[in-house]
């Protein structure tokens, strides 16, 4: 009897829990946010040379620097340069491989890819987490000082109410892409 007292009692808190339509706010990561890729027409290999990006989010500038060689293995990126600003955007940057399913350091490289997110609303602690994707990024590359291409976008971004949704647990915003040609 007494166990079916705990369980039933256990029952009762998850129902009530999943009632209030939100989900354990250190539980679920977010993947949201702004993610952008830039790749040559397809098959191609990323010219050797030094890139150079210039990223603008919001109010804040970033610079990122790439060495790409004639192989994916000798290519480097040095880690993002918070350049001005007072947020501290999560930015990734990263280059891929031609053939991402065989690991060869001597393959060509695919492209760049990049995600951008602001968490500096959460709580260190986990029991509140906040992922906004920023709504302006403004993008400027050049390879060898010459210029590759300059773009500019305006984001939207979805919020599941269900999902991080709300002040209890933090907001996930959903993830926003864009694709760029090399």
């Amino acid at each position: 009897m007494r166990v079916g007292f705990v369980v039933g009692a256990a029952l009762l808190g998850v129902v009530g829990a999943l009632a209030q339509g939100c989900l354990a706010c250190n539980e679920p990561g977010c993947a949201g946010g702004f993610s952008w890729y830039a790749n040559p027409a397809a098959g191609e290999a990323v010219a050797p040379g030094t890139y150079s990006f210039d990223v603008v989010v919001e109010e804040d500038r970033y610079q990122i620097e790439c060495q790409i060689a004639d192989t994916f293995g000798n290519s480097d990126c040095k880690p993002p340069v918070h350049a001005a600003g007072s947020v501290d955007y999560n930015i990734s940057f990263s280059f891929g491989q031609l053939d991402p399913e065989n690991w060869n350091p001597d393959d060509g490289v695919s492209g760049f890819d990049m995600r951008i997110s602001d968490t500096t609303g959460s709580d260190s602690s986990g029991s509140y987490n906040e992922t906004r994707g920023p709504e302006q990024v403004a993008i400027t590359a050049t390879l060898e000082g010459t210029p590759l291409f300059d773009v500019d976008y305006e984001l939207e971004y979805e919020r599941d109410e269900n999902y991080y949704g709300d002040e209890r647990c933090g907001f996930c915003d959903s993830s926003e892409v864009r694709e760029h040609q090399l």
